[in-house]
């Protein structure tokens, strides 16, 4: 009986994460149509960075698991790695110039 509930639950887990990656794929591409003309490629999109941080999480679950498992979520990353690093980018700048220049716009996020 243990054994089938063991093999029932990676079944499990493995058909969320390919719904994870499907997801993140499918938002991806979603990310350049424009929401003016189609007003539902918006929502995928906003769900973007929470898709990819599951994707995250599922490589370290299966690397401890199965490590061979843990390429899709990788691949899949990889693909969308592009359209990540415009949605979270990660720029360390230690030059700052505290002074304005003219003509220039400063915005904090």
């Amino acid at each position: 009986m243990g054994r089938l509930l063991k093999k029932i639950t990676l079944s499990f887990i493995l058909s969320t994460n390919i719904i994870a990656g499907v997801l993140l794929v499918g938002s991806m591409l979603l990310m350049g149509l424009d929401p003016r003309n189609w007003s539902i490629s918006g929502f995928p999109s906003l769900l973007f960075p929470y898709i990819a941080l599951i994707n995250v999480v599922y490589i370290f679950f299966w690397l401890v698991i199965r490590p061979r498992w843990s390429f899709f979520s990788l691949v899949v990353l990889l693909l969308c790695g592009r359209s990540i690093s415009s949605v979270l980018p990660f720029r360390i700048s230690t030059r700052f110039d505290p002074k304005p220049v003219q003509q220039q716009l400063r915005v904090m996020t």
